[in-house]
Order: structure tokens, then C-alpha cells, then sequence
């Protein structure tokens, strides 16, 4: 018989982050630098407190698993592997430390000096989200990873983890964008976007205006139609361009023509408080593959549809 999921509750000492895992979850100092090997230890403490049933390497392979599809290193020195699993009934947290640094840098980052493992529920697909945009606020400045990683004890990392980490009552489009996104500026030549486009293919780039405010976008389906007209979609004779002339034109006047010209200004966007559920909907009624995040004027971040495919299907 399945383990009946118990949902993250709110209210009280449960709205922190810090009521998920206690200090025997905690491994200050980890003395390896391999990831594989602090996912195990990580996944053996919370089966040690009895938190996690069935056999720990299970467990353990599961979060390898999810590892391979995508570095869980999210920001410099901070790593966050998880999983979803049927051998814990609710959110489960372990977090080692190590002032060397344990090897994730897959996206180039270093090594993580703060490792933040979540497990989850199978059938819990928001609570991994509240838990890993705690995780995240807790280290919004800079500095806070080295900070924790040179603390000496379990009592100190805890307590860093119950003075900040607040569990959100929902997961909002300020939770799940993506912030390190090219954008391009009002003025800038189409030269700019076709060299974006041949290095990130598929990319929307937000386009900001000279105070910064959004103002449109452009997508790689924008610069094709500067080149073929849409009169030329009911031409069956398309002998007298053949050669790629329109194509040529747009070589010849890439770095003449500017964003301003071609953009789209029908921006599909959300406000940073904006709950998940409205991000879908918005990403379904506008048909868009992307939607931007913004507070007032001012672009925060974006969403891509497989990036919200991934979060909520995938962990």
C-alpha cells in the first residue's frame, strides 16, 4: 500500500524552510570534493533519522538520475540536487558544507561550497518548488554560500536556515524564471540579435528601452519575416528570389537596421507575485513558448515553456 503524502502545511514554525531537516541533517565540513559521493551521504543521513524508507543507493541513484539531466548547481558555490521519490511522504532536507568545495561546476560555476539536498513525494509537485525558492532566498546575496561554508558547526547552519528561509505559500513566476537571459536594447542593430540567435537558437530576447523598461521582443520568426514578406506565402512562382535575394538584403543592411524596426511589441507578461497556475495560463491562451516576468516596467526574468514543463513535471 502506498505511503499517504503529507502536504507542506503553513502556519507557525512550519512557514520556514528550516522545520523540513533538523542539525543531525546537517554534515558541516564534508571531507570529499566528489558529487556522487556527498548525494550518498546526504541521501544516508536523512535514512539514518528515519526519515526515508527502502533502500538509501535507490534513492541515491534516483537523484544521480535527476543530476544527469541538468546541473543543479544554480548559482555560485550553491548546489541543490533532488528527486522526487516514493520513499519519503513529505519534503526532506540534508545540507553539507565545505569550504573546499564539492565538483558540480557542469555549468562552469565552481564548486559548490553549499550542497542543499530536497527530496519530495512523487505526487507532490509544488512542494519541491516552495522548498528550492526557500533554499534560493536564503542565499540571494552573493556572499551567503562562503558565509556558510566556513561555519564550524551544525547549530550555526541551521540557525542561518531558520532566520531567512521562509516557505512561500505558493510557487510564484518569481520562483521559477530564469534571470540570466541576453536581452537586446531598443537601438541596437539586428546584427546583434541574428549572432544571439546563431549561438542560443530558439531564444525570445526581451527588448529594453534606454531606461531599461521592456518595450518588445524578438524571435528568430521575426527576423525571417523582415526577408520574406507575407505576400510571398501566396506567390507559387518563387523562381524571381530564388537565389536568396531578400536574404542578401538583410546581410547588407544588418548592422543599418535596428531592433526598433523589427520588434514585436505584444509582450506576453506576468507580475513577479504571479502564482504558477496563472503563468500556465498565460503561456496557453497567448500560444507563446515564453513569458516575461516583470515588475512595473522593469524585466525580472523569463519563463520558457520547457523550463516550466521541467520544474512541475520534473523536479
Amino acid at each position: 500500500m502506498p505511503m499517504e503524502v503529507q502536504p507542506l502545511q503553513h502556519g507557525g514554525a512550519t512557514d520556514k524552510l528550516s522545520a523540513l531537516f533538523d542539525e543531525r541533517h546537517i554534515i558541516c565540513g564534508i571531507d570529499t570534493e566528489d558529487h556522487d559521493e556527498c548525494i550518498r551521504r546526504l541521501v544516508n543521513v536523512i535514512h539514518s533519522t528515519g526519515h526515508l524508507s527502502g533502500d538509501p543507493a535507490e534513492t541515491t541513484q534516483a537523484v544521480l538520475n535527476r543530476e544527469e539531466l541538468v546541473c543543479t548547481e544554480i548559482a555560485p558555490g550553491l548546489a541543490i540536487p533532488h528527486a522526487r521519490v516514493d520513499a519519503v511522504t513529505q519534503v526532506r532536507v540534508a545540507v553539507a558544507t565545505s569550504p573546499k568545495g564539492v565538483i558540480f561546476d557542469a555549468n562552469g560555476m565552481g564548486p559548490a561550497r553549499v550542497v542543499v539536498l530536497i527530496l519530495t513525494p512523487k505526487l507532490a509537485a509544488g512542494d519541491y518548488l516552495q522548498a528550492l525558492a526557500a533554499v534560493a532566498r536564503c542565499f540571494s546575496q552573493p556572499e551567503a554560500a562562503q558565509r556558510v561554508a566556513a561555519m564550524t558547526t551544525a547549530a550555526e547552519v541551521w540557525r542561518f536556515f531558520d532566520s531567512g528561509g521562509a516557505l512561500p505559500k505558493y510557487v510564484s513566476a518569481r520562483d521559477m524564471m530564469r534571470t540570466n537571459v541576453p536581452t537586446l536594447r531598443y537601438a541596437d542593430p539586428i546584427r546583434r540579435a541574428i549572432d544571439i540567435f546563431c549561438q542560443e537558437p530558439g531564444i525570445v530576447l526581451p527588448v529594453l528601452d534606454a531606461d531599461g523598461d521592456l518595450v518588445g521582443m524578438l524571435s528568430e520568426k521575426d527576423l525571417l519575416r523582415i526577408a520574406l514578406p507575407e505576400y510571398i506565402a501566396w506567390l507559387d512562382d518563387l523562381s524571381p528570389i530564388i537565389h536568396f535575394e531578400p536574404f542578401a538584403q538583410i546581410l547588407k543592411d544588418e548592422e543599418a537596421t535596428r531592433v526598433a524596426e523589427v520588434l514585436d511589441t505584444s509582450v506576453p507578461t506576468v507580475p513577479e507575485n504571479a502564482p504558477a497556475i496563472l503563468v500556465a495560463r498565460e503561456l496557453l491562451a497567448r500560444h507563446a513558448r515564453q513569458i516575461m516576468v516583470v515588475r512595473e516596467k522593469k524585466l525580472l526574468g523569463v519563463i520558457t515553456l520547457s523550463d516550466f514543463l521541467a520544474r512541475v513535471l520534473r523536479g
